[in-house]
C-alpha cells in the first residue's frame, strides 16, 4: 500500500530567481527579432548565434533544473527526487530527522522561499538538501507535525 503524501513542492524558479528570469527573459525576448528577422545576413552567424543563446539558452537550464527536483513529505518519511536524465532519490525517515534548517538571503526573504537542510541522528552533515522552496519554514513546521 503507497503511503500517504502530505506535502509535494517543486522548485520555484521566479520566487528564487527573480533577477535572473527577468534578466534571460529579456535577453530572449531582445533576441528573438534578430534571429527571426533575418539578421543572420546582416549581422553573421556568429552574433546571432550569441543572441540567440545568451537568454534563452540559460533560462531552459533553470527551468530544467528546476523541474527535475521535487520533496515529497509522506506521513512516516521526507523524500527528494532529482536528476534531468537519472533519478537520485534521498529518504529520511520523520522519527530520525534531528535538524533541519532553513537558509535565506536577503531576496528569498522578500520572496518567501529558501533552502531546506535535513540531517538525521545516524550522519554527520547535512543529508537532504533542497533549494528555491517557497514557504520553508511552513514545510519545516509540517515535518515537525509529521515528527509528532
Amino acid at each position: 500500500m503507497p503511503e500517504e503524501v502530505v506535502f509535494r513542492a517543486e522548485p520555484k524558479l521566479w520566487t528564487a530567481h527573480p533577477f535572473s528570469v527577468t534578466l534571460f527573459g529579456l535577453l530572449s525576448a531582445t533576441a528573438a527579432p534578430f534571429v527571426l528577422g533575418g539578421a543572420l545576413v546582416n549581422t553573421g552567424w556568429a552574433a546571432v548565434l550569441a543572441a540567440g543563446l545568451c537568454g534563452p539558452f540559460p533560462l531552459f537550464w533553470m527551468w530544467l533544473q528546476a523541474r527535475s527536483r521535487e520533496l515529497v513529505v509522506t506521513r512516516s518519511r521526507v523524500r527528494k527526487r532529482s536528476g534531468i536524465v537519472s533519478n537520485r532519490t534521498t529518504e529520511l525517515a520523520h522519527r530520525n530527522i534531528r535538524n533541519v534548517q532553513i537558509d535565506q538571503g536577503p531576496i528569498h526573504r522578500l520572496m518567501g522561499c529558501g533552502t531546506l537542510r535535513l540531517s538525521s541522528s545516524g550522519q554527520s552533515g547535512i543529508e537532504l538538501t533542497m533549494r528555491d522552496l517557497e514557504n520553508p519554514e511552513g514545510i519545516r513546521d509540517l515535518i515537525y507535525r509529521q515528527h509528532g
